[in-house]
């Protein structure tokens, strides 16, 4: 039965997002006859299927929103998202649902394929690094390109990408004198020009032919039991698709259970209340950290193993014939593929499309709009990017906050917008976007703007001191409003907003100037299970920092830095001044330096003697209890074996703190 409810799920919460979504059209079109018919259909849908599941209390609520589309008057929709909101409340009592996960078959070579494949086959006799090497970039350009070209037709925004991509390629084989791959890359970008024109263009036979170059590759038999435990891991992270995924098409019928099967579920009599918005969207996945945590570490393990494997390699390969340096070579590639392979399937079990949260914004908005009774327009951009889901789902109740500070705090009341010179009808964004190695999600209004000189007279009051003004937005239980209404005015919210951040590796940015609007920025690194971090010793360890958590690294002088009181500051060359820690004080001794500049708030800076380089490594996290001794994120299991702590970019006091104790117990 379990297997059943699994599939009732996934269809029912399919039905349900596609009626809120159609719900929000009919509010904005109450005549569009063909959007009434759209839901009326996914309303008798979903009833249909929770009375053959024996769910009666979701088939009468949706037996009612099917007589309201038929008879009601559809300038009111109220009644419609109220039993919407009871439907998913039943439902997240049972939604324990999985969803298979599937993959698709590599296609077959054809004989162009083949007489590449053979050019490649004499580099590799005249020249075996040249060829290890072109490999393995023609295997990394392929993997970026697989990304770019899914679907049935690429993105035309992803185009130059693509472009740039196979322009590598193409550089290395015709260095390499692989005239005929040449000829097929030239060809490729040919008809991507056709594509991006409009007209027919055979890419698709091209792109088919360059990914025939790389090995089809099978699983080494002493790698098949780990992953085939480990593809349990990951399909337990697997829960219903969101529906921007489904598409618009109805999912197909599957078996369902005999009458005799059919289970009755306790559930109240009662309706469920309707659900608050600061509940995380259905849409989102419900993901077990615990899980997130064993397949991370089981990846890291893998890379980890191969780290020790090409040491291994280097140290036999002068000791082997030419035989044994082939099929050595041979697992080794082999096992570089799985890897990689590996690492983006987890990495993709976590992204989606920022898309699948814009029908429950513009939802809440809608909602917002109704209790306050202040119009306004929602503009919502980035929905093309992808992101972590689970970030998504983490964030979701500061977005929600943001959201109502803007229609409380921020949007003025149409009379006074009148009176001010503005329309009637405020405006809000909310804009995903990506700024380097860094997700920024921005909320901001067009409305009075932050009255600062009254936040400072009640910090006053409450003896409150400051560093920056824009601090006390974040100090619990200070609020500006006279009053608290069901929105705002307790001064609890940002605060906890600012502590969710900070948990995620974040901060936060705020810009309001009084008459014009507010703008808060949420700053979030993206960060993956592998990194690129830059490693330097400190004392007897060695350190690193990931390379998203970096704004730049400068070489400077002594004289470049200044010091005021017990401190060293930097004055950057964009004119902001940035605060300088020196684990070595004997640093400053030397006529020049590095400088890491972190990114985040406050930007600071590390300055150090030497850095060791850059490479790849698994970053392990320490647990909360851990970090408490010292400001480090975790472990950063380096390409070269060893192993270094990583320190938090987000927290200078506590950096600052560590290296002043470890100054003290020297001496």
């Amino acid at each position: 039965m379990e297997e059943f409810l699994k599939e009732y799920l996934s269809e029912a919460s399919q039905y349900v997002q596609e009626l809120e979504k159609l719900l929000l059209e009919l509010e904005k079109t109450p005549e569009a006859e063909e959007v009434r018919q759209e839901a009326l259909r996914a309303a008798h849908n979903l009833k249909g299927i929770s009375a053959y599941m024996g769910y009666e209390n979701v088939a009468h609520l949706a037996h009612e929103m099917e007589s309201l589309l038929e008879k009601g008057d559809l300038r009111e929709v109220d009644p419609l998202f109220q039993r919407l909101d009871q439907i998913q409340t039943l439902l997240r009592g049972l939604a324990e649902g999985k969803e298979e996960v599937r993959e698709e078959a590599s296609p077959s070579g054809d004989e162009r394929t083949s007489r590449l494949k053979a050019l490649l086959e004499e580099l590799r006799e005249e020249d075996e690094d040249l060829y290890r090497a072109f490999m393995e970039l023609l295997e990394e350009k392929t993997g970026l390109l697989e990304t770019l070209l899914e679907g049935e037709e690429p993105d035309p925004s992803a185009l130059p990408a693509v472009r740039e991509h196979l322009e590598k390629i193409k550089q290395s084989a015709r260095y390499l004198n692989l005239d005929e791959l040449v000829e097929l890359l030239e060809e490729f970008e040919t008809q991507l020009d056709r594509l991006e024109k409009g007209e027919e263009s055979e890419w698709r036979a091209c792109w088919e032919v360059l990914k025939g170059l790389l090995p089809v590759r099978e699983k080494p038999p002493e790698l098949e039991e780990f992953l085939s435990e480990l593809s349990q891991e990951i399909e337990a992270l697997s829960l219903p698709e969101e529906i921007s995924e489904a598409g618009e098409e109805e999912v197909a019928r599957r078996e369902l259970p005999p009458e005799s099967e059919k289970r009755e579920v306790a559930q109240p009599v009662e309706r469920p209340p309707e659900r608050p918005l600061e509940q995380p969207p259905e849409l989102f996945l419900r993901v077990d950290t615990d899980t997130v945590r064993r397949i991370s570490a089981a990846v890291e393990e893998l890379r980890s193993l191969g780290y020790r494997l090409e040491e291994v390699w280097n140290e036999l390969r002068p000791r082997l014939s030419r035989e044994g340096r082939l099929k050595l070579e041979e697992i080794l590639f082999s096992f570089s593929a799985l890897m990689r392979s590996l690492s983006e399937e987890v990495r993709g079990l976590r992204m989606v499309p920022v898309e699948s949260i814009r029908v429950r914004v513009e939802r809440l908005f809608r909602d917002l709009v109704k209790s306050t009774g202040k119009p306004a327009e929602l503009i919502f951009e980035g929905r093309d990017l992808r992101v972590d889901r689970v970030l998504l789902q983490e964030v979701w109740p500061a977005l929600v906050h943001l959201l109502r500070n803007a229609f409380d705090h921020g949007l003025e009341e149409p009379e006074e917008r009148r009176a001010a010179g503005k329309p009637a009808e405020g405006r809000v964004q909310v804009v995903f976007e990506m700024e380097q190695a860094w997700l920024r999600i921005t909320v901001a209004d067009d409305g009075r703007g932050i009255n600062w000189e009254a936040l400072e007279t009640r910090a006053r009051e409450r003896g409150v001191s400051w560093e920056r003004v824009e601090d006390l937005l974040f100090v619990p239980g200070l609020s500006t409003k006279q009053e608290a209404d069901t929105l705002s005015g307790r001064g609890f919210g940002l605060d906890i907003v600012k502590e969710k951040v900070e948990s995620l590796r974040g901060y936060i940015t705020v810009d309001s100037r009084p008459g014009q609007g507010t703008r808060i920025s949420l700053h979030f690194p993206m960060a993956t299970v592998l990194n690129r971090v830059i490693t330097f010793p400190c004392g007897e360890d060695l350190w690193a920092v990931p390379l998203y958590a970096l704004r730049e690294v400068r070489r400077v002088s002594p004289e470049a830095v200044s010091r005021v009181g017990e401190e060293w500051w930097y004055h950057h060359h964009e004119g902001e001044t940035v605060q300088v820690l020196f684990p070595d004080p004997g640093v400053r001794e030397k006529r020049a330096f590095y400088l890491l500049i972190m990114g985040g708030y406050p930007v600071w800076g590390l300055a150090l003697p030497e850095i060791r380089g850059q490479q790849e490594a698994a970053i392990r996290p320490f647990s909360e209890d851990i970090q408490k001794f010292g400001p480090f994120l975790g472990l950063a299991l380096l390409a070269d074996g060893r192993v270094a702590f990583v320190i938090d970019h987000g927290s200078f006091k506590g950096v600052k703190e560590f290296l002043e104790g470890a100054r003290v117990s020297n001496t």
